[in-house]
């Protein structure tokens, strides 16, 4: 109790410049070890040095504004598919994007049509309408940050589960890009036979979509 009162006057703020903090010590830290402590000491009369973390609560907010809450994370996971493509993040962002550019390679949309919200802002609340053949799907964006991911949301209806899709983008060696597509599992009565059915085409249209994608940015510039 007497360490914990002393560290309430400490010198953190002097030392690092960090004014909103978490002061951990030694065996805190060996708890949390993902946390990214900044290494840190006081020293006090009778205590001696005392070994301490600081994780800056500032940036580690700002790290979760930029982070799609809305992604389909790894315990509701159906499907994936990692590839890489040989173009810049930027320019894979926007080939999944751009409904023209998209048209050209995706399979599964003969037509993919972004709309911006009411406030004509494109991002979390704007729809994609998304048609092969005679169906078209609309589908909402619940997340969006640019060049990093966005997660598309296909409302339940009726019988139909709700369909959960993220697509997360990041830098590859050579300048490339890895793009990771994640599907979550429906849920519902008929969150089973329905996620086998999207297993099978997912995967059957990625496999098939992803080497034309590779070809186009290998190739010419997409028009």
């Amino acid at each position: 109790m007497v360490l914990v009162h002393r560290l309430l006057k400490n010198r953190v703020v002097e030392a690092t410049g960090v004014e909103a903090y978490l002061l951990a010590t030694a065996p805190a830290m060996a708890r949390l070890p993902t946390l990214g402590f900044t290494p840190h000491h006081e020293t006090y009369e009778h205590l001696g040095r005392v070994e301490l973390g600081v994780r800056d609560l500032a940036a580690r907010y700002a790290e979760m504004q930029r982070e799609d809450r809305a992604a389909v994370g790894p315990d509701e996971l159906l499907w994936e598919m990692c590839y890489t493509v040989p173009a810049p993040i930027e320019v894979a962002w926007d080939c999944h994007i751009d409904g023209d550019k998209r048209a050209q390679w995706d399979g599964a949309a003969d037509r993919w049509t972004l709309q911006p919200d009411r406030a004509g802002r494109t991002g979390a609340g704007a729809v994609v309408h998304c048609a092969h053949g005679a169906d078209t799907a609309t589908l909402r964006i619940t997340g969006w940050r640019p060049y990093e991911s966005m997660t598309l949301l296909n409302p339940a209806e009726g019988l139909r589960p709700e369909i959960r899709l993220t697509y997360a983008f990041e830098p590859a060696p050579g300048g490339d890009t890895r793009v990771t597509v994640r599907l979550g599992r429906p849920r519902g009565v008929l969150g089973r036979p329905v996620g086998w059915v999207l297993k099978r085409a997912f995967g059957r249209t990625a496999t098939a979509s992803v080497p034309i994608l590779t070809r186009l940015l290998g190739g010419p510039a997409l028009a």
